[in-house]
């Protein structure tokens, strides 16, 4: 949910990152959970942790939040959330936890329509309306009093305000014990960015330097760290982290840029990048090899499975003679009411039909497209009809991922005649080795499909 709420989940932003949650969206989930009032957070460890999955950045964000937690976990503990504080920054929410003997300010950096700008989550001299007296500290890498009302963050930060000496004593004395434990984390965080970024970055112009300042920076943060310099050790590993995020969504956005975007990629990710950038390629030049669906007009039920197939006796699907785009056969989707639940809030399936298998591998980009003819708008629904691929293991079980929101292409809307909808699919699993077409209706009404046609680039050597 927030991934969808605050990372993307509409059209109007192509930029937003992958749908699920990385080391700096684990930062923001714990801020804004604080924010909204949560006195605790409980972290379920799925693979997204594992070093399989390529998390050890995440596990290591995980772990520097928690020690974060330790330090003012207590004062949230006994406090209260109250209305946002005024900042010099209107991107900067500024929540404070009262607590007995003080306020504890809670700093998230939002972005204009999806709450994270990766790339602009640094804050340079932030002043607060604090809206109490006392001493003001921050904490993070180091428990310092700020002599000025300006502070500086990145993504998230934490301001102490109080006059009780015994509360700094204990704050100071919770944050040395997690010092270590916070520094070792954000050089581990460091690293794993680093690893992770390695084969995107080594194949790309200014790669290589991007690479050399980003290892600097992490033997820099080892050393310190060898010398139990742990604040600093913390900060520089902090600091070449927003570094190195800002080059990779720098060169995320050069590489999808828009005349790709608009070919239909819903959602590529940065690190799949060495997989996909010869198709990325090929894309750009619209060199497509031959449809490799078997009967996508529809000429009769071969190739395509379904009860909805049944010619339209059940009234919600069938294949109707003259309905095509040129007097053709077309299949009809057609439903009164969303009565197949089928796992997700917006995957309320009332017919849908699937077509033959066709090989597949990991790492290749498909193209699903569809013409849609839809009289009437659809209704009691946020998906309409969906076009979508799914993915198939060797032994023919479907992987989970692939039919979710973003790998479809919907149309809700009614449309002036036929309306050609086109949807790019990166495989990314590595047990994929068949696809397949759907083509489903969600909610109340009908509406037509016709010339379905699954393709792959066309590379030169096939």
């Amino acid at each position: 949910w927030y991934c969808e709420k605050y990372l993307g989940g509409n059209d109007q932003d192509k930029w937003r990152p992958s749908g699920f949650p990385d080391g700096d969206h684990l930062r923001l989930i714990a801020a804004h959970a604080i924010s909204a009032g949560s006195r605790g957070i409980l972290w379920f460890v799925k693979h997204y942790f594992e070093d399989g999955h390529l998390g050890r950045d995440r596990y290591a964000a995980a772990s520097s939040i928690g020690c974060e937690l330790s330090v003012v976990g207590p004062l949230i503990a006994q406090g209260r959330t109250a209305e946002r504080l005024v900042t010099s920054d209107p991107s900067v929410w500024a929540t404070p936890i009262d607590f007995p003997g003080g306020r504890l300010i809670c700093l998230i950096k939002t972005g204009d329509r999806y709450n994270y700008q990766p790339d602009a989550a640094r804050v340079e001299n932030l002043r607060v309306e604090t809206g109490v007296s006392g001493r003001v500290f921050q904490i993070g890498p180091e428990f310092a009093r700020l002599q000025t009302p300006e502070c500086s963050f990145d993504l998230t930060g934490w301001l102490l305000i109080t006059d009780d000496d015994d509360i700094i004593a204990q704050v100071r004395a919770r944050h040395e014990a997690a010092l270590p434990d916070m520094a070792e984390f954000a050089v581990e965080e460091l690293a794993a960015r680093l690893a992770k970024g390695t084969p995107v970055f080594a194949d790309l112009d200014a790669g290589a330097a991007v690479l050399s300042e980003a290892q600097t920076d992490l033997d820099a943060a080892r050393r310190k760290l060898a010398v139990e310099n742990w604040s600093a050790a913390a900060r520089t590993a902090d600091a070449a982290i927003t570094d190195l995020r800002a080059e990779q969504h720098r060169v995320w956005r050069e590489t999808l840029s828009d005349d790709v975007l608009d070919m239909g990629i819903e959602l590529t990710d940065f690190y799949l990048l060495p997989d996909t950038a010869g198709d990325l390629a090929l894309l750009k030049q619209d060199a497509w090899g031959p449809d490799q669906l078997a009967n996508g007009t529809f000429e009769s039920d071969e190739g395509w499975t379904g009860a909805e197939l049944a010619h339209d006796t059940s009234g919600k699907a069938g294949l109707i003679a003259g309905a095509g785009r040129e007097g053709s056969r077309a299949l009809r989707l057609a439903s009164d009411s969303p009565t197949i639940y089928q796992g997700n809030p917006y995957d309320w399936v009332t017919a849908n039909v699937v077509s033959a298998k066709i090989a597949a591998s990991h790492g290749e980009m498909w193209e699903i497209a569809a013409w849609i003819r839809v009289p009437e708008a659809m209704q009691q629904t946020a998906r309409g009809v969906t076009v979508a691929l799914f993915a198939y293991t060797e032994a023919g079980e479907s992987i989970p991922g692939y039919g979710a929101q973003q790998l479809e292409a919907t149309q809700v809307d009614a449309t002036d005649g036929w309306k050609r909808v086109r949807l790019i699919v990166p495989l990314r699993s590595p047990q994929v080795a068949a696809i397949a077409a759907r083509l489903s209706i969600c909610g109340v009404g009908e509406a037509y499909l016709d010339d379905v046609t699954v393709r792959k680039p066309a590379r030169p050597e096939e």
